[in-house]
């Protein structure tokens, strides 16, 4: 009986292992090894100021929400630049992904971009 317990032990934590190889894999990697990549990433940084800049002209109501969005594209991270028109059909637009250093990748939805993981907005205009 004794043999039996310590077998069923033993298997059990070979599984637990293995389960947390499997969830190590799915977990995303850091943003571009900053904890806080809008205001870490210049490039990030500069587009996130020329977006408030460009908004701070309207009158409120008349302008777009954008976003950025944290995601993970071909296991990197990445940065979707959206624009959610909160009922405006005119603000709707494209969803322009990026990589950690900047490069413009394609349009979300595209062959380019087909799609991305683990989305997650971590910064919005208003």
């Amino acid at each position: 009986m004794k043999n039996l317990v310590f077998l069923i032990l033993l298997l059990s934590s070979l599984s637990s292992c293995n389960n947390l190889e499997l969830l190590e894999e799915t977990l995303p990697p850091p943003s571009c090894d900053v904890s806080d990549p809008v205001n870490s990433l210049p490039w990030l940084k500069k587009k996130t100021d020329k977006i408030l800049q460009e908004q701070s002209d309207c009158p409120t109501g008349s302008c777009c929400l954008t976003e950025v969005d944290r995601a993970i594209y071909e296991g990197k991270t990445v940065f979707v630049f959206g624009v959610n028109g909160m009922g405006n059909m005119a603000c709707c637009g494209d969803y322009l992904v990026y990589s950690c250093q900047g490069d413009f990748l394609g349009t979300l939805g595209t062959s380019k971009v087909p799609e991305v993981e683990n989305r997650k907005v971590i910064w919005k205009s208003r």
